[in-house]
């Protein structure tokens, strides 16, 4: 009984001890305070390693700081605070990418993703899984593209057959009228978990009955080039039966050049280092950064982007990546890194 009296006693010791070493390091320094109550003195090798883990806290908590702001003795509007840290977090990427951060693709058709509305002095770049139909119904309304006011209503075809009368490259206009408009109109992008949109699309083109187009377009010739230990004669003309496997060596082995919309990266597509947003929209918080871009740029009260239901994407992004090798993985991670590192992912590990 007195052994496990003594054994509790020192536990209870240890545990106060370490409460006041916590509480003396954040008034003192980490590596000071350890030094001071005589627990350990740190090597060199040590305290170089606790003040570089200091410094890299001070560091996370002064940049959050800068990030909130008084008004008024209260604490500014938090959907405003994220917005900047989500700007913060593109502009810090793309300084370190090979690509000046400022420069514009240099070709025109390169921003056929950006749909204007004139009107109400608004831009928004559609990339594909992303919520874009529902996106490119509620444009149709705001540009006056159809007398529908509710874009629920809106077959869900149309916004992309005539998505392109929306286009801001589109227009009749001069190169610097251009350049103005993409300087002073609110401008919107919209993001979501890199993996999670890439397996959208699979699901969507791909598996079950899918997409005609897609199958015999790409699934078919994906089998031809990487199934392996099969005869190409077996393998089925309709492209069914496409693995996500194949699916991802294609991606990692296709130059970026050439990949369709629905797996172009959102830097290719978007040019967040060239292009300043002023909403980064994601589809977790999309109901909320919808209507703050809506009051932004003074759309209808009576407008809304339409209610949906997250897909349950999201869970099966493990499941998915399971059937990849260690290789696919790391490949494909390489891939999409910029759009993980720009818009705050993270990489899902299996």
């Amino acid at each position: 009984m007195q052994k496990m009296l003594a054994t509790r006693f020192t536990k209870c010791l240890w545990t106060a001890g370490f409460t006041i070493i916590t509480y003396v390091a954040c008034q003192q320094g980490l590596w000071e305070a350890l030094h001071v109550t005589r627990y350990f003195t740190p090597t060199g090798q040590q305290r170089a390693k606790l003040d570089a883990l200091l410094l890299q806290q001070r560091n996370h908590s002064n940049e959050i700081q800068n990030f909130i702001t008084l008004h008024d003795g209260k604490l500014e509007d938090p959907w405003h605070v994220e917005q900047r840290i989500r700007a913060a977090a593109v502009r810090r990427e793309c300084i370190g990418w090979e690509k000046n951060p400022q420069d514009l693709p240099s070709k025109l058709e390169n921003l056929h993703h950006l749909l204007v509305d004139d009107h109400h002095r608004a831009i928004y770049c559609y990339i594909p899984k992303v919520a874009c139909t529902n996106w490119k119904r509620l444009w149709m309304v705001l540009t006056g593209l159809t007398i529908i006011k509710d874009p629920v209503l809106i077959p869900h075809d149309l916004p992309h057959e005539i998505h392109h009368r929306m286009m801001l490259i589109k227009q009749p206009i001069s190169i610097s009228t251009l350049q103005k408009k993409l300087l002073t109109y609110s401008k919107i992008i919209v993001v979501r978990n890199p993996y999670e949109r890439l397996i959208s699309a699979f699901r969507d083109k791909f598996e079950g009955k899918g997409s005609t187009h897609y199958k015999k377009n790409y699934a078919y010739h994906i089998m031809k080039n990487y199934r392996k230990n099969i005869n190409t004669s077996e393998i089925p003309v309709s492209g069914d039966g496409l693995t996500f496997s194949e699916f991802v060596t294609y991606i990692i082995n296709l130059s970026r050049s050439n990949y369709d919309e629905h797996w172009k990266s959102y830097a290719d597509s978007c040019y967040p280092c060239g292009i300043h947003y002023d909403v980064i929209a994601k589809y977790e918080t999309m109901a909320e950064d919808s209507k703050r871009f809506l009051n932004l740029i003074k759309a209808p009260s009576n407008l809304h982007f339409p209610k949906y239901a997250p897909t349950n994407t999201s869970k099966l992004i493990s499941s998915y990546m399971a059937k990849l090798s260690t290789h696919q993985r790391k490949a494909l991670y390489s891939v999409y890194e910029k759009d993980f590192k720009m818009f705050q992912y993270n990489e899902i590990r299996t």
